[in-house]
């Protein structure tokens, strides 16, 4: 995921003394430079209830003006961030969602379990999470496939990689700037 560098002040945020620049990405959409991260200090082991204490802090993130939220499926927590976002009342189109598959094996089943346990119709971002956990580059070129469906369909504005060091050597698609 590549930058064009163009910067913009987010002016709408309830505390003014948190105004987040954000970034345009290089398919047009535009990124804040500043997340709330909701993984290894909110991680939650599988099967367990909902955990208030992480639905009470991500809330008081929104509520403190942060618009950007980093959440995956492997963390465990999507069901809270959906509550916290649900919560706050700010407005979805206000936020900027971004979660990650780790499940390679289905990626559409993964992304709409997704997307139920954050009560949205969409997110901004669908990473693919880390490269190991990929048996062969057919199978991360297998699961791009699927992540650029998905954008196409409205339901992902933009898709990307997360710890991988040389994404067009995985994916094989080149230098398109669409992504």
């Amino acid at each position: 995921m590549a930058f064009l560098g163009e910067v913009r002040q987010e002016s709408d945020a309830p505390n003014q003394a948190l105004c987040i620049p954000s970034l345009t990405l290089n398919d047009g959409n535009e990124i804040p430079m500043l997340a709330y991260g909701l993984g290894t200090a909110n991680f939650k082991a599988s099967g367990q209830t909902i955990d208030q204490s992480i639905v009470s802090v991500t809330r008081a993130a929104i509520e403190s003006g942060f618009r950007h939220f980093d959440g995956a499926e492997v963390y465990g927590n999507e069901v809270e961030l959906g509550l916290a976002i649900r919560a706050a009342g700010v407005q979805r189109d206000k936020l900027y969602i971004a979660t990650k598959l780790w499940d390679l094996s289905s990626p559409k089943a993964a992304f709409e379990a997704s997307l139920r346990k954050l009560d949205l119709d969409y997110v901004d971002l669908y990473l693919i999470h880390a490269p190991f956990r990929a048996h062969s580059i057919a199978e991360l070129q297998y699961t791009w496939a699927h992540l650029e469906e998905l954008k196409l369909s409205g339901r992902v504005k933009s898709i990307g990689v997360s710890n991988f060091t040389q994404p067009r050597g995985y994916l094989g698609h080149g230098n398109d700037s669409s992504r």
